[in-house]
């Protein structure tokens, strides 16, 4: 949840608690709520949550509230793996955006087994245009529905993808190697 006024913005931010409050300027977070009825002991055990308070300059948007929102939500987790016989430079990204209001939430592979799902949406409110960057091994790429029904062909020029959302727009992808 945030807040802002021009020029400035305070945000809360948690993992999954959605008892949210706002009125006359003050800001709420109930975290945690155990009713009575019809389960006397409803939520009478240990619960772990955690928030954050962010204060920000500007509004949502500027403030980059989105992004800290993830990262407070889906931490990069590190783990050891066995070495394949594929090569990656030192620096590898599958799918990327040159566009902050463009949040690419999943990446997937297609139902069907043909290819991956690339996910994303427009997170600001507005039209956004953007350049998705693709690994240079993708030789088709369509825009899908949600159930990944391929609508129409996206063209490919130099690994990118360039494509424009309206507002709040989810857009699917569906590449092919």
């Amino acid at each position: 949840m945030d807040i802002s006024e021009h020029g400035y913005g305070l945000a809360i931010l948690n993992d999954s608690k959605y008892g949210l409050s706002a009125r006359d300027g003050i800001i709420g977070l109930t975290c945690l709520k155990s009713p009575t009825y019809p389960y006397e002991n409803a939520d009478i055990d240990i619960h772990e949550f955690t928030y954050s308070l962010l204060p920000h300059i500007g509004d949502l948007c500027e403030g980059g509230v989105i992004g800290e929102a993830y990262a407070l939500n889906q931490p990069f987790v590190a783990m050891e793996v066995e070495g394949g016989d594929g090569k990656l430079p030192c620096e590898f990204s599958l799918v990327g955006c040159d566009n902050d209001a463009v949040i690419i939430e999943t990446v997937k592979l297609a139902e069907n087994g043909n290819g991956i799902i690339v996910r994303m949406y427009e997170a600001f409110g507005g039209r956004a245009k953007c350049n998705v960057r693709i690994p240079p091994n993708v030789i088709r790429a369509y825009k899908t529905n949600l159930i990944e029904r391929d609508i129409e062909p996206v063209s490919i020029e130099d690994s990118l993808l360039r494509i424009e959302l309206k507002p709040f727009e989810i857009y699917t992808l569906r590449l092919e190697f």
